[in-house]
């Protein structure tokens, strides 16, 4: 009788190992695949609040190509912001969000080499990739940490490694603050309570270098522009060693 309830007992044991191991499987993101479509261009635009707690409004316009023979939705990797609208090349769409995903679908199939823009305005505080919190100086700081795949949270994306593509930043935060983006700096615009900061990347580069830092730091550009210019962003109370922080090193 003995034997017979060990034995119950191991196969109902083993079937919650089994049952456990497929919900956590069923739980985790997918690896995701170029072979649909592939990124171009995201042109990312932010607005940051007061508080510079909660991005109050945003808009990601993602210029694409098809490389299937026919695709009828563009599959994103999204997080849970809320969404207030979604274009495909300036056209209202229809969409549908899943776990982690957004499916944009077209008015009729994109065939392959086509290109087109899909454009997500959306706006709240991601649950990860961009980071809310206080520097060293105690100030409010938001900053990007996307490694592995967490750009998603906070980008609409393909977010995949392999799915390189160019980006250009502008963000909107308060006067007080400093801003940080990828690529080049390109303008800075505003009025006395708001500026409007700007970046482009040219080459592309993976989602999860995509990152941007909004804070009340001091920016501090490299003397030696020699081979490439570093621009850098530390809290007030490191800008005095920062240039040596961030200086070239000794000869090996």
């Amino acid at each position: 009788m003995r034997l017979r309830n060990n034995r119950t007992f191991t196969r109902f044991l083993a079937a919650s190992l089994i049952f456990f191991s497929v919900a956590i499987a069923q739980a985790q993101r997918r690896e995701r695949t170029v072979e649909t479509w592939r990124p171009l261009h995201y042109d990312v635009s932010l607005s940051f609040n007061e508080q510079v707690n909660e991005i109050s409004s945003a808009r990601t316009d993602i210029a694409l190509k098809v490389l299937a023979p026919s695709v009828a939705k563009i599959d994103l990797d999204f997080g849970e912001m809320p969404i207030d609208s979604v274009l495909v090349s300036g056209t209202p769409a229809r969409f549908e969000r899943a776990s982690e995903t957004l499916n944009v679908f077209l008015l009729q199939p994109a065939k392959r080499g086509e290109t087109l823009t899909v454009s997500i305005n959306y706006h709240g505080h991601p649950k990860d990739g961009l980071v809310f919190a206080k520097d060293r100086d105690g100030n409010p700081s938001a900053t990007g940490d996307n490694w592995p795949n967490r750009v998603h949270y906070w980008i609409p994306s393909l977010d995949h490694p392999s799915a390189k593509a160019t980006v250009s930043f502008t963000v909107s935060a308060p006067q007080r603050y400093q801003v940080v983006a990828n690529g080049k700096f390109v303008t800075l615009t505003g009025n006395p309570a708001t500026s409007h900061w700007k970046f482009e990347e040219a080459k592309p580069i993976p989602t999860y270098s995509m990152v941007d830092a909004e804070n009340e730091g001091a920016i501090i550009n490299s003397r030696d522009k020699s081979v490439t210019n570093v621009r850098f962003n530390v809290p007030q109370r490191d800008r005095e060693y920062g240039p040596k922080g961030f200086s070239a090193a000794a000869p090996a």
